[in-house]
């Protein structure tokens, strides 16, 4: 198993969180030859997916397709026999913590006296390059707790994490974000 997995990994395109463009480019243009024709306008991740489940077991198939951001801080994910799965759900989960409590402590009038109470260090910006920031920070997570896997198990949920985060990321777009925020202005002011 571990030398399908090696060819599968050196066969996908590197990650890298700089150079944003370059590496949209480079990672859509090779994970769509992939892809059948017939798919049609399939996305990168499941790509990814469907590649990587030539080369898993049962088991190890259905745990890689359950892997979501949106569902990443869930319980089962932080239970995981995965090393990096486990310490990245539960990271994700304290950081959706310390976002929150920043939340409030930007709210709060402790706030105006000028008590920092906060955990997590944000550099204060526009929403857009405060989202950046979180997903910064998780990136670099991934890089710590992946250290020393290339072509295993860890290594492939590594990589599919990272892509999913670059996908997150490459999705703000100045256009759909300023959409995003007249429809939610929109929908606060008539209650819709």
């Amino acid at each position: 198993m571990t030398g399908n997995l090696e060819y599968l990994m050196s066969s996908l395109p590197d990650l890298s969180f700089k150079n944003e463009e370059d590496t949209e480019e480079k990672v859509t243009s090779l994970l769509k030859k992939y892809a059948d024709a017939s798919e049609g306008k399939t996305g990168l991740v499941a790509i990814l997916n469907n590649e990587a489940a030539k080369f898993l077991s049962p088991n190890e198939s259905q745990l890689f397709q359950e892997i979501q951001l949106e569902k990443i801080h869930n319980n089962i994910f932080q239970k995981s026999k995965s090393k990096v799965l486990s310490e990245f759900s539960s990271y994700v989960f304290k950081l959706k913590k310390e976002v929150e409590q920043l939340r409030i402590f930007r709210k709060s009038s402790e706030n105006q006296r000028g008590e920092n109470k906060k955990a997590i260090q944000i550099i204060p910006g526009n929403p857009l390059e405060e989202e950046k920031q979180l997903v910064e920070f998780q990136w670099d997570k991934i890089e710590a707790i992946s250290t020393g896997h290339y072509a295993d198990f860890e290594a492939l949920i590594s990589y599919k994490l990272k892509l999913m985060l670059l996908v997150r990321l490459w999705s703000f777009k100045a256009e759909n974000g300023f959409g995003i925020f007249e429809k939610s202005i929109n929908i606060e002011e008539y209650g819709r």
